[in-house]
Protein backbone atom coordinates (compact mmCIF):
# COMPACT_ATOMS: atom_id res chain seq x y z
CA UNK A 1 0.00 0.00 0.00
CA UNK A 2 1.00 3.42 -1.15
CA UNK A 3 0.49 6.31 1.64
CA UNK A 4 1.11 9.86 0.65
CA UNK A 5 1.67 12.59 3.71
CA UNK A 6 1.91 16.45 3.05
CA UNK A 7 4.91 17.34 5.18
CA UNK A 8 4.17 21.36 5.21
CA UNK A 9 5.59 23.50 6.39
CA UNK A 10 8.77 22.00 6.38
CA UNK A 11 12.79 23.93 6.02
CA UNK A 12 11.56 26.84 8.32
CA UNK A 13 15.08 27.53 10.53
CA UNK A 14 12.89 27.86 13.85
CA UNK A 15 10.13 25.26 13.18
CA UNK A 16 6.62 25.73 15.64
CA UNK A 17 4.56 23.63 16.68
CA UNK A 18 3.06 22.16 13.44
CA UNK A 19 6.12 21.88 11.71
CA UNK A 20 7.16 19.85 13.99
CA UNK A 21 4.18 17.80 14.46
CA UNK A 22 3.57 16.76 11.07
CA UNK A 23 7.88 16.15 10.97
CA UNK A 24 8.29 13.58 13.90
CA UNK A 25 4.57 11.96 13.05
CA UNK A 26 6.13 11.26 10.09
CA UNK A 27 8.97 10.06 10.70
CA UNK A 28 7.54 7.76 13.13
CA UNK A 29 5.02 6.19 10.73
CA UNK A 30 8.42 5.73 7.95
CA UNK A 31 10.03 4.08 10.91
CA UNK A 32 7.58 1.74 12.60
CA UNK A 33 5.62 0.65 9.49
CA UNK A 34 8.00 -0.75 6.78
CA UNK A 35 5.63 -2.93 5.07
CA UNK A 36 4.22 -0.35 3.60
CA UNK A 37 5.58 2.99 0.98
CA UNK A 38 5.53 6.46 1.67
CA UNK A 39 5.54 9.39 -0.70
CA UNK A 40 6.52 12.34 1.05
CA UNK A 41 5.32 15.42 -0.26
CA UNK A 42 7.07 18.92 -0.16
CA UNK A 43 5.86 21.82 -1.63
CA UNK A 44 8.78 23.08 -3.06
CA UNK A 45 12.69 21.70 -3.08
CA UNK A 46 13.83 22.97 0.19
CA UNK A 47 17.79 23.81 1.32
CA UNK A 48 17.93 20.21 3.07
CA UNK A 49 15.99 17.45 2.14
CA UNK A 50 14.50 15.24 4.91
CA UNK A 51 16.09 12.29 5.54
CA UNK A 52 14.44 9.25 7.44
CA UNK A 53 15.53 5.33 7.83
CA UNK A 54 15.01 2.83 5.66
CA UNK A 55 14.09 2.35 2.16
CA UNK A 56 10.22 2.52 2.08
CA UNK A 57 10.07 6.43 1.76
CA UNK A 58 10.73 8.48 -1.38
CA UNK A 59 10.66 12.60 -1.50
CA UNK A 60 8.21 14.25 -4.40
CA UNK A 61 7.92 17.59 -4.62
CA UNK A 62 5.01 19.48 -5.67
CA UNK A 63 5.59 23.10 -7.01
CA UNK A 64 3.17 25.28 -8.69
CA UNK A 65 4.42 28.19 -6.37
CA UNK A 66 1.08 29.31 -4.42
CA UNK A 67 -1.22 26.00 -6.81
CA UNK A 68 0.97 23.57 -4.95
CA UNK A 69 -2.40 21.55 -3.35
CA UNK A 70 -4.66 22.24 -5.91
CA UNK A 71 -2.51 21.76 -9.01
CA UNK A 72 0.62 19.63 -7.52
CA UNK A 73 -1.36 16.68 -6.44
CA UNK A 74 -2.55 16.02 -10.45
CA UNK A 75 0.64 15.33 -11.22
CA UNK A 76 2.30 13.80 -8.70
CA UNK A 77 2.36 9.82 -7.97
CA UNK A 78 -0.99 8.62 -6.80
CA UNK A 79 -1.40 7.04 -3.43
CA UNK A 80 -4.04 4.79 -1.67
CA UNK A 81 -4.33 6.84 1.27
CA UNK A 82 -2.98 10.38 1.93
CA UNK A 83 -2.90 12.27 5.20
CA UNK A 84 -3.22 16.18 5.24
CA UNK A 85 -1.55 17.72 8.67
CA UNK A 86 -4.33 20.43 8.53
CA UNK A 87 -7.85 20.70 7.07
CA UNK A 88 -6.72 21.91 3.87
CA UNK A 89 -7.60 18.76 1.05
CA UNK A 90 -7.16 20.03 -2.50
CA UNK A 91 -9.70 21.80 -4.02
CA UNK A 92 -9.48 20.19 -7.57
CA UNK A 93 -8.14 16.65 -6.78
CA UNK A 94 -10.20 14.43 -4.95
CA UNK A 95 -7.88 11.67 -3.16
CA UNK A 96 -9.37 8.24 -2.93
CA UNK A 97 -9.03 7.80 0.99
CA UNK A 98 -8.12 10.83 3.01
CA UNK A 99 -6.94 11.63 6.85
CA UNK A 100 -6.80 15.06 7.97
CA UNK A 101 -5.23 15.75 10.62
CA UNK A 102 -6.77 18.73 13.23
CA UNK A 103 -4.76 20.08 15.89
CA UNK A 104 -6.92 23.31 17.26
CA UNK A 105 -9.02 26.43 15.62
CA UNK A 106 -7.71 28.97 17.43
CA UNK A 107 -8.05 31.54 14.31
CA UNK A 108 -11.96 30.87 14.30
CA UNK A 109 -11.91 31.66 17.98
CA UNK A 110 -10.25 35.02 17.60
CA UNK A 111 -11.70 35.89 13.98
CA UNK A 112 -13.19 38.80 15.30
CA UNK A 113 -10.11 40.02 16.98
CA UNK A 114 -8.44 40.43 13.49
CA UNK A 115 -6.64 43.63 13.12
CA UNK A 116 -8.07 44.16 9.53
CA UNK A 117 -10.83 44.04 7.34
CA UNK A 118 -8.34 41.76 5.07
CA UNK A 119 -6.80 39.49 7.80
CA UNK A 120 -10.74 38.93 8.81
CA UNK A 121 -12.00 38.05 5.09
CA UNK A 122 -8.90 35.07 5.00
CA UNK A 123 -10.09 33.80 7.99
CA UNK A 124 -13.20 33.78 6.81
CA UNK A 125 -12.33 31.67 3.67
CA UNK A 126 -9.78 29.76 5.81
CA UNK A 127 -12.85 28.63 7.55
CA UNK A 128 -15.11 27.65 4.34
CA UNK A 129 -12.12 25.75 3.20
CA UNK A 130 -11.57 24.04 6.29
CA UNK A 131 -15.21 22.86 6.66
CA UNK A 132 -15.34 21.48 3.24
CA UNK A 133 -12.32 19.60 4.00
CA UNK A 134 -13.92 18.05 6.66
CA UNK A 135 -16.74 17.02 4.93
CA UNK A 136 -14.61 15.55 2.16
CA UNK A 137 -12.31 13.32 4.70
CA UNK A 138 -12.75 9.94 5.01
CA UNK A 139 -11.63 10.24 8.54
CA UNK A 140 -10.56 13.23 10.68
CA UNK A 141 -7.71 12.61 13.25
CA UNK A 142 -7.92 14.87 16.28
CA UNK A 143 -4.78 15.16 18.89
CA UNK A 144 -6.88 16.10 21.54
CA UNK A 145 -10.54 15.32 22.67
CA UNK A 146 -11.17 19.09 23.05
CA UNK A 147 -9.77 19.51 19.89
CA UNK A 148 -12.54 16.71 18.69
CA UNK A 149 -15.24 18.38 20.46
CA UNK A 150 -14.15 21.77 19.12
CA UNK A 151 -14.71 20.42 15.58
CA UNK A 152 -18.06 19.07 16.26
CA UNK A 153 -19.17 22.79 17.79
CA UNK A 154 -17.58 24.81 14.98
CA UNK A 155 -18.15 23.02 12.23
CA UNK A 156 -20.91 20.43 12.78
CA UNK A 157 -18.39 17.21 12.28
CA UNK A 158 -20.19 14.20 13.28
CA UNK A 159 -17.73 13.27 16.18
CA UNK A 160 -17.87 9.46 14.86
CA UNK A 161 -15.74 10.56 11.83
CA UNK A 162 -12.85 12.20 14.17
CA UNK A 163 -10.46 9.72 16.11
CA UNK A 164 -8.54 10.93 18.74
CA UNK A 165 -4.30 10.13 18.46
CA UNK A 166 -2.06 11.59 21.08
CA UNK A 167 1.25 12.75 19.71
CA UNK A 168 3.95 12.31 21.26
CA UNK A 169 6.67 14.92 22.01
CA UNK A 170 10.37 15.80 22.17
CA UNK A 171 13.12 14.47 24.94
CA UNK A 172 14.26 18.20 25.16
CA UNK A 173 16.28 17.59 28.24
CA UNK A 174 17.84 14.46 26.38
CA UNK A 175 19.44 16.95 23.61
CA UNK A 176 23.40 18.55 24.92
CA UNK A 177 22.49 21.20 26.31
CA UNK A 178 24.42 24.51 26.01
CA UNK A 179 25.02 26.81 28.41
CA UNK A 180 22.80 29.76 28.73
CA UNK A 181 23.24 32.85 31.12
CA UNK A 182 20.47 33.21 33.42
CA UNK A 183 20.32 33.79 36.77
CA UNK A 184 18.43 31.57 39.17
CA UNK A 185 15.99 31.03 40.34
CA UNK A 186 13.22 30.91 37.47
CA UNK A 187 9.75 30.16 36.29
CA UNK A 188 9.56 29.28 32.75
CA UNK A 189 7.58 29.75 29.76
CA UNK A 190 8.02 28.67 26.05
CA UNK A 191 5.88 29.44 23.50
CA UNK A 192 5.41 32.32 21.18
CA UNK A 193 4.23 35.46 22.57
CA UNK A 194 0.33 35.59 21.64
CA UNK A 195 -3.14 36.53 22.86
CA UNK A 196 -4.08 32.67 22.97
CA UNK A 197 -1.05 31.64 25.04
CA UNK A 198 -2.00 34.20 28.08
CA UNK A 199 1.53 35.64 28.31
CA UNK A 200 -0.05 38.85 29.75
CA UNK A 201 -2.19 37.12 32.45
CA UNK A 202 0.87 35.33 32.87
CA UNK A 203 3.29 38.09 33.66
CA UNK A 204 0.56 40.18 35.48
CA UNK A 205 0.06 36.97 38.25
CA UNK A 206 4.00 36.68 38.51
CA UNK A 207 4.28 40.52 39.15
CA UNK A 208 2.05 39.67 42.09
CA UNK A 209 3.73 37.34 43.47
CA UNK A 210 6.68 39.17 43.50
CA UNK A 211 4.91 42.10 45.04
CA UNK A 212 2.58 40.03 47.43
CA UNK A 213 4.76 36.66 48.20
CA UNK A 214 7.88 38.13 48.05
CA UNK A 215 9.06 34.95 45.71
CA UNK A 216 13.03 35.10 44.76
CA UNK A 217 12.04 33.80 40.86
CA UNK A 218 12.72 35.32 37.86
CA UNK A 219 10.65 34.80 35.01
CA UNK A 220 11.84 33.74 31.53
CA UNK A 221 9.83 33.71 28.49
CA UNK A 222 11.33 31.53 25.50
CA UNK A 223 9.61 32.36 22.16
CA UNK A 224 9.45 34.57 19.08
CA UNK A 225 8.15 37.94 20.33
CA UNK A 226 6.70 40.76 18.80
CA UNK A 227 3.49 43.30 17.81
CA UNK A 228 1.03 44.78 19.34
CA UNK A 229 0.25 41.82 22.22
CA UNK A 230 3.94 42.15 23.30
CA UNK A 231 3.72 46.09 23.52
CA UNK A 232 0.82 45.45 25.72
CA UNK A 233 3.12 43.02 27.96
CA UNK A 234 5.91 45.93 27.83
CA UNK A 235 3.77 48.28 29.09
CA UNK A 236 2.52 46.61 31.82
CA UNK A 237 6.43 45.31 32.66
CA UNK A 238 7.33 48.98 32.66
CA UNK A 239 4.81 49.93 35.15
CA UNK A 240 5.54 47.60 37.49
CA UNK A 241 9.24 48.93 37.58
CA UNK A 242 10.16 44.58 37.17
CA UNK A 243 12.33 44.82 33.92
CA UNK A 244 15.03 42.74 35.32
CA UNK A 245 12.91 40.15 36.69
CA UNK A 246 11.29 39.23 33.37
CA UNK A 247 13.59 38.73 30.64
CA UNK A 248 12.64 37.74 26.82
CA UNK A 249 15.14 35.81 25.25
CA UNK A 250 13.55 35.35 21.78
CA UNK A 251 13.89 32.07 19.66
CA UNK A 252 16.28 29.88 21.38
CA UNK A 253 18.27 26.66 19.39
CA UNK A 254 17.33 22.87 20.69
CA UNK A 255 20.59 22.44 22.94
CA UNK A 256 19.64 26.09 24.69
CA UNK A 257 16.55 25.19 24.97
CA UNK A 258 17.42 22.08 26.80
CA UNK A 259 19.57 24.10 29.26
CA UNK A 260 17.10 26.49 30.53
CA UNK A 261 14.51 23.50 30.66
CA UNK A 262 16.94 21.42 32.71
CA UNK A 263 17.28 24.78 35.43
CA UNK A 264 14.06 25.56 35.59
CA UNK A 265 12.44 25.54 38.86
CA UNK A 266 8.52 25.86 37.39
CA UNK A 267 7.03 25.47 34.32
CA UNK A 268 4.01 28.00 33.86
CA UNK A 269 1.56 27.49 30.59
CA UNK A 270 -1.51 28.77 31.37
CA UNK A 271 -3.01 29.47 27.43
CA UNK A 272 -6.57 29.74 26.77
CA UNK A 273 -6.24 27.62 23.49
CA UNK A 274 -3.90 24.81 22.91
CA UNK A 275 -4.36 21.53 20.55
CA UNK A 276 -2.64 19.78 22.62
CA UNK A 277 0.18 21.43 24.64
CA UNK A 278 3.40 19.78 24.03
CA UNK A 279 5.78 21.79 25.98
CA UNK A 280 3.74 20.84 29.16
CA UNK A 281 5.17 16.80 28.62
CA UNK A 282 8.27 18.03 27.49
CA UNK A 283 8.77 19.90 30.91
CA UNK A 284 7.33 16.71 32.71
CA UNK A 285 10.17 14.46 31.41
CA UNK A 286 12.76 16.92 32.49
CA UNK A 287 11.86 17.50 36.11
CA UNK A 288 9.81 20.37 36.41
CA UNK A 289 6.68 20.96 37.92
CA UNK A 290 4.07 22.80 35.93
CA UNK A 291 1.31 24.76 36.29
CA UNK A 292 -1.14 24.50 33.40
CA UNK A 293 -4.88 25.51 32.52
CA UNK A 294 -7.36 23.99 33.23
CA UNK A 295 -9.25 24.15 29.84
CA UNK A 296 -8.97 23.17 26.68
CA UNK A 297 -6.59 20.51 25.83
CA UNK A 298 -4.51 21.31 28.46
CA UNK A 299 -5.85 19.44 31.51
CA UNK A 300 -6.65 16.55 29.54
CA UNK A 301 -2.98 15.96 28.61
CA UNK A 302 -1.94 17.04 32.32
CA UNK A 303 -4.09 14.81 34.13
CA UNK A 304 -3.05 14.88 37.60
CA UNK A 305 0.32 15.70 37.32
CA UNK A 306 0.10 19.25 37.27
CA UNK A 307 -1.21 22.34 38.95
CA UNK A 308 -4.08 23.48 36.83
CA UNK A 309 -5.56 26.87 37.10
CA UNK A 310 -8.25 29.12 35.31
CA UNK A 311 -6.07 30.58 32.64
CA UNK A 312 -8.24 34.10 33.08
CA UNK A 313 -8.00 34.60 36.81
CA UNK A 314 -4.75 36.01 37.60
CA UNK A 315 -5.09 35.90 41.25
CA UNK A 316 -5.18 31.69 40.47
CA UNK A 317 -2.48 31.65 38.30
CA UNK A 318 -0.20 33.85 40.89
CA UNK A 319 -1.01 31.52 43.80
CA UNK A 320 0.14 28.67 42.10
CA UNK A 321 3.06 30.26 41.48
CA UNK A 322 3.71 31.12 45.11
CA UNK A 323 2.87 27.25 46.17
CA UNK A 324 5.61 25.70 43.71
CA UNK A 325 7.99 28.66 44.36
CA UNK A 326 8.15 28.01 48.19
CA UNK A 327 6.63 24.49 48.93
CA UNK A 328 9.64 21.45 47.80
CA UNK A 329 6.67 19.06 48.92
CA UNK A 330 4.48 20.25 46.69
CA UNK A 331 6.98 20.38 44.06
CA UNK A 332 8.70 16.99 44.28
CA UNK A 333 5.04 15.34 44.21
CA UNK A 334 4.63 17.03 41.18
CA UNK A 335 7.79 16.23 39.75
CA UNK A 336 7.06 12.31 40.26
CA UNK A 337 3.92 12.46 39.11
CA UNK A 338 4.96 14.08 35.76
CA UNK A 339 7.45 11.62 35.20
CA UNK A 340 4.68 9.19 34.94
CA UNK A 341 2.38 11.04 33.44
CA UNK A 342 5.03 11.69 30.23
CA UNK A 343 5.80 8.33 29.53
CA UNK A 344 1.90 7.97 28.61
CA UNK A 345 2.90 9.49 25.04
CA UNK A 346 5.05 8.48 22.28
CA UNK A 347 5.30 8.89 18.69
CA UNK A 348 5.86 4.83 18.29
CA UNK A 349 2.56 4.58 19.91
CA UNK A 350 1.30 7.34 17.94
CA UNK A 351 2.21 5.97 14.77
CA UNK A 352 0.77 2.64 15.47
CA UNK A 353 -2.27 4.06 16.32
CA UNK A 354 -2.15 5.79 12.85
CA UNK A 355 -1.16 2.60 10.65
CA UNK A 356 -4.31 0.83 12.15
CA UNK A 357 -6.81 3.60 11.23
CA UNK A 358 -5.60 3.32 7.97
CA UNK A 359 -5.75 -0.36 7.53
CA UNK A 360 -9.52 0.25 8.76
CA UNK A 361 -9.91 2.45 5.80
CA UNK A 362 -9.04 -0.08 3.14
Amino acid sequence: MKIGITLYPYGENSPAGLARYIFDLTKALVENDPNNEYIIFLKENPKNRPVFSGDNWKIYVLGYGSFWRSVGFWFAPKADVYIFNTPRLPLFFKPKRSLVIILDFAYYVYMTNSFSFKNYISKKFLFVLNKLSLMRASKIISISNATKDECFRIFGVKKDSIEVIYPGFRDICGVPSQEVSIDKPYILFVGIVKERKNVYNLVSAFIKSKKDDNIKHKLIIVGKTGGEYLDRIMDLINKSGMNDEIIFTGRVNDSELAHIYKNADVFAFPSIIEGFGMPVLEAMACGIPVITSNSSSLGEVAGDAALKINPFNVDEISKAITLLAKDNKVRDDLILKGFVRCKEFSWNKSANEFINVINNLI
